[in-house]
């Protein structure tokens, strides 16, 4: 397997995609007024 110069580079610099225990997620997003009436102005 041949090793990318660009990771050797980094090292453990790459970011993680793992979520620590103690951070709060976000679990649901509204959409508000002003974004529903912008968008129906750009599509009209």
């Amino acid at each position: 397997m041949s090793l990318d110069p660009i990771e050797a580079e980094l090292g453990e610099g790459l970011p993680s995609n793992v979520i620590e225990d103690d951070e709060s997620n976000i679990v649901n997003i509204h959409p508000s007024d002003a974004w529903a009436i912008w968008r129906m102005e750009v599509a009209n």
